[in-house]
């Protein structure tokens, strides 16, 4: 409802001729769009990849035609994504808990490529997410870091 009354002229608070000296507001605790963007689309993008890789994975390995990925690849690969989910769930809402849930998935993924494959680099490209994702967290909205506010 709107206030239709004129205010009192006495009522009025002066405005503070030195705006440099006021005290700064204290942070909102809302995160950065780009930071809450991402958490989506990780939980959205793996809970995809997860679901197709544990019911298809008979199928998946078929159209791969690669003789080293056989199916428990696939479904192994869809459990670790499942773990994925739980850490950018948790991220969301602002547990540090997630971000470590989501270096153990890494962790995980890296042990299952270098069994697969074995070769040391393949299992260093699940730790390039842990890395962007943590560089996604450091982004600040009203001068604090999506990283510091997880609990």
């Amino acid at each position: 409802m709107e206030n239709w009354t004129e205010p009192d002229q006495d009522s009025q608070a002066p405005a503070p001729e030195n705006q440099q000296n006021a005290t700064p507001l204290p942070p909102t605790g809302r995160r950065h769009g780009c930071v809450v963007t991402w958490l989506i689309l990780l939980i959205v993008g793996n809970a995809i990849s997860s679901l197709v890789s544990i019911t298809m994975s008979e199928m998946m390995a078929k159209m791969d035609g690669v003789d080293y990925l056989n199916p428990p690849y696939y479904e192994w690969s869809g459990y670790i994504g499942l773990i994925t989910i739980a850490g950018a769930i948790l991220l969301y809402r602002k547990r540090k808990l997630g971000f470590h849930l989501v270096v153990i998935s890494s962790m995980f993924s890296a042990a299952l490529l270098y069994w697969v494959t074995r070769q040391w680099t393949d299992a260093l490209v699940p730790f390039i997410g842990v890395a962007v994702l943590y560089w996604i967290l450091q982004i600040t909205r009203d001068g604090e870091t999506a990283w510091r506010q997880l609990e």
